[in-house]
Parts: C-alpha cells; sequence; structure tokens
C-alpha cells in the first residue's frame, strides 16, 4: 500500500459499522460497537490529524452522543454495540473525543446527515491504527443493521 506524503491530505476511511435494529438504544451504550479506524499514521506511532467526520443516519434517528478514539485497542473496555459502555482501565488509551448533536444534522429525502469539517485534533495512535467508540446521548430506534455510516478523514502529519 502506497502512503501520501506527509502534510497531504491522507485518507478518509469509511468502516462498516453495523447496528441493532431492536432493542432501541438508551443513553450511554454504544452504537456500533468498537470501530476500527486502520491505518490511521502513515508509520508506526506517526502523528495525524483528525480533520472531517461526516454521519450519515438512514433510520433518521439524528443519535447524539460522543465519539472517543483511542491510541491503542481498548481491550478491557465494554464495547458492545447496543449495550452500556464501561471504559475500564482503558482510559488512558483516550486520544481525542468528538461531541456529535442531534442539532447539527439536516434531514433530506429521510435521511440525516451531518458534517464536521476543520476539526484539527492531532492524534497518534501507538501502531498505524486508532479505534473509536460512539457512545449516544439519546434513545434511537435504528431500523436497519446498516442504517449508520460514519466516515473519518484525516491528514498525515509525519
Amino acid at each position: 500500500m502506497s502512503f501520501p506524503k506527509a502534510g497531504t491530505f491522507g485518507l478518509v476511511i469509511t468502516p462498516t459499522i453495523t447496528v441493532s435494529a431492536s432493542p432501541d438504544y438508551s443513553s450511554g451504550d454504544s452504537m456500533g460497537g468498537k470501530i476500527t479506524l486502520t491505518n490511521v499514521a502513515r508509520v508506526t506511532g506517526g502523528l495525524s490529524k483528525l480533520q472531517t467526520i461526516t454521519v450519515i443516519d438512514r433510520a433518521n434517528q439524528k443519535p447524539a452522543g460522543t465519539l472517543l478514539f483511542f491510541g491503542a485497542d481498548p481491550a478491557a473496555a465494554t464495547i458492545t454495540d447496543n449495550a452500556a459502555f464501561a471504559i475500564s482501565t482503558d482510559v488512558l488509551k483516550v486520544v481525542a473525543s468528538h461531541a456529535i448533536a442531534a442539532a447539527d444534522y439536516v434531514t433530506i429525502d429521510s435521511i440525516a446527515f451531518l458534517c464536521y469539517g476543520n476539526i484539527n485534533k492531532l492524534v497518534q495512535p501507538v501502531a498505524t491504527s486508532l479505534y473509536a467508540a460512539f457512545v449516544v446521548t439519546t434513545a434511537s430506534n435504528m431500523a436497519a443493521t446498516t442504517d449508520l455510516q460514519i466516515a473519518f478523514g484525516f491528514e498525515y502529519i509525519n
């Protein structure tokens, strides 16, 4: 795999996220389980910058919450889809967070869209991948397991 040079826009990562159509999500649940963001850094321990987040919600539920980003695999945390999120001893692995507000979504043709740009958060994974968790603060009822898509845009720093 060939990577762009440092200082250029690196990549947009759109991992497959599987959500539950039933039961409803409750405040404090993880939506989509643990999300793996591969090749966020060009090299092991490399520095990157989170620039964009785009959310597509096909169920038009507009889930609000917080995206937590981990620099190493949060193996001790409980990040199971549609279950209460528990960070356990992995709290020191958090390298960034970003709030997702229900009011930031727009609805077009019964689909909710949200786009954040110019985030400019530096992240440094232990290896080359980050891990994420979307912890919701609103109840949501997704209609299908493919209703949520999140794309993450990163810029390589070194």
